[in-house]
């Protein structure tokens, strides 16, 4: 039996993976963090897991990947930057700073590979080149300006309705905040920091 995280049942399903290959989307079991260990003792025949996670289950159990999920122009917002608003009008500085160092962490994933690689390593416990680099590559599409993508956060609200049915009449605008991440754009700051590579 396959195992897939929760949001990337949704996008393999939308994107019609599973019945490609004459499975039935709706007997995919759906688990956390345990597909790696599940997929390396041989108690399912595939997973569908984030790159990082790929990466050690890669070098144990010599799998193969098979799909690239991005590939699949399916949206989604599965990675997300999320707090409360309250924080964000009581921190101000805070919720800045935390921004500016997610924008410093992409443009440093982005720009020195080989750097990234080799924390990536120590990080998985592995020295599979090869692994890593399909990692990184994939990881390299993080955009350098994360803003969140409203058709893909009304995606998130309608699977959540599939399951309640009081996501149905919820907003998008409810849960997206752009301000904090808009006024360091507009300050110029993150086009400097590529501008320098």
């Amino acid at each position: 039996m396959p195992l897939v995280p929760w949001c990337i049942r949704y996008v393999a399903k939308e994107a019609g993976l599973f019945a490609q290959e004459g499975l039935d989307a709706e007997i995919i079991r759906t688990a956390g963090n345990v597909a790696p260990m599940a997929l390396v003792a041989n108690e399912v025949d595939f997973a569908i897991m984030f790159a990082f996670l790929a990466i050690p289950v890669r070098a144990k159990a010599g799998m193969s990947f098979l799909v690239d999920l991005t590939d699949l122009n399916v949206e989604y917002q599965g990675s997300t930057i999320a707090t409360r608003r309250t924080f964000i009008q009581k921190y101000p500085n805070v919720t800045a700073r935390l921004l500016h160092a997610i924008i410093r962490g992409v443009h440093f994933f982005n720009t020195r590979k080989e750097d990234t690689v080799r924390i990536l390593a120590e990080f998985v416990g592995t020295n599979d080149r090869d692994a890593l680099e399909k990692s990184w590559i994939y990881a390299a599409k993080m955009p350098a300006k994360p803003y969140a993508v409203e058709s893909a956060v009304q995606a998130v609200i309608n699977h959540l309705a599939e399951f309640d049915k009081r996501y149905a009449q919820r907003s998008r605008a409810e849960f997206i905040d752009s301000r904090p991440l808009s006024e360091i754009d507009r300050s110029g700051y993150i086009d400097r920091l590529y501008a320098g590579r």
